[in-house]
């Protein structure tokens, strides 16, 4: 059985690999301290990627946008989130999940060099309780939490900024 860390970092890891192929690239990891984010610094460090872990409030638009500009980013990998379903507060999740990957897609953007790859961490959530295994991407959304809501806004948010999107679901242990 695979943990959801080893499923986004396979995901995001192939990914990277079949862009870069052999590249040793700069990447830009936002949630670098959480779960995914340590088992993906460390793959990505093994497979000789340089990491700029991002340690700034990403609703802080004028911050992000000179943090990024420091970076100078190959690729961006953005784990970063509030990730847990039952959050009381709608509107802390909504202000970093959403406003926050938009002042990071903005900042992106505003880059001379904009990085080839932008992979945004998702979630199976999206989906609800879908009874089909493996869940396909042509799948109807139906997110039935605030949580799932974000994830949702922030994939299609982003197709806005970037084409194409990678998305890491991840799936229910």
């Amino acid at each position: 059985m695979m943990v959801v860390a080893d499923l986004c970092r396979n995901q995001a890891g192939i990914f990277l690999f079949k862009l870069f192929k052999n590249d040793f690239i700069k990447i830009l990891l936002m949630g670098a301290a959480g779960f995914t984010g340590l088992v993906f610094k460390a793959w990505a460090q093994a497979q000789g990627h340089e990491i700029f872990a991002l340690k700034a409030d990403l609703t802080d638009k004028q911050a992000t946008v000179l943090k990024v500009a420091t970076a100078r980013p190959d690729a961006v990998v953005h784990l970063a989130a509030i990730s847990f379903v039952g959050h009381a507060d709608e509107s802390a999740i909504n202000g970093v999940n959403v406003v926050g990957t938009t002042n990071l897609l903005h900042a992106l953007t505003s880059l001379t060099n904009t990085p080839k790859c932008v992979l945004l961490a998702s979630t199976a959530n999206i989906y609800s309780n879908c009874e089909v295994s493996p869940i396909s991407e042509t799948q109807v959304a139906v997110p039935v939490n605030h949580y799932a809501m974000s994830k949702l806004a922030i994939e299609l948010m982003a197709s806005t900024f970037f084409r194409p999107v990678a998305y890491c679901y991840s799936a229910p242990i």
